[in-house]
């Protein structure tokens, strides 16, 4: 992932059986889905949420 300026910015992926709320993950497949997509985040206090019906 790339471009995300400012502070206090956050990702949630919210998957069916739980959520998981940071940038980055030691999690391999997780990590992958972060750096695969194209997110820009400008600005202070911003919210990302992705929603999977499956994992």
């Amino acid at each position: 992932m790339k471009n995300i300026n400012g502070q206090g910015n956050e990702i949630t992926i919210i998957l069916p059986h739980k959520k998981i709320d940071c940038i980055s993950s030691h999690h391999e497949q997780f990590n992958q889905i972060i750096h695969q997509s194209h997110i820009i985040i400008t600005g202070n206090n911003n919210h990302v949420s992705m929603h999977f019906d499956s994992e």
